[in-house]
């Protein structure tokens, strides 16, 4: 597998800085708050995870050089895992609640 064609890696560190700076003018419009477009992006991930776990299975491999089977037990399910635990609950963990505070936090109030 590997990465998509239309997608060229980032060769220099003015490459890497474009892309952070971008990824950075995205969040600070507000495109990522909406619950929409986090669940997307959770599945998107979901589906690369499985799209290239042959890939992440031999890199992890490669430079841990953890066996197949471990790598998907202790790597690879606990990011799937994580993955589904948080479509599952983002929209409770989006919702507003009032948290509670101890004394330490009373003039915030």
């Amino acid at each position: 597998m590997g990465a998509p064609e239309d997608k060229k890696e980032p060769e220099t560190l003015e490459d890497m800085e474009k892309i952070v700076s971008d990824l950075r003018e995205a969040y600070f419009t507000g495109k990522t708050r909406p619950i929409e477009y986090r669940l997307s992006q959770l599945k998107q991930l979901a589906a690369m995870l499985k799209a290239l776990r042959t890939d992440f299975v031999a890199a992890v491999n490669r430079d841990m050089k953890k066996p197949e089977e471990e790598i998907l037990l202790t790597d690879i399910r606990n990011v799937d895992h994580e993955i589904r635990l948080t479509v599952n609950s983002l929209e409770e963990w989006m919702s507003s609640s009032k948290i509670k505070t101890g004394p330490a936090n009373a003039a915030d109030e």
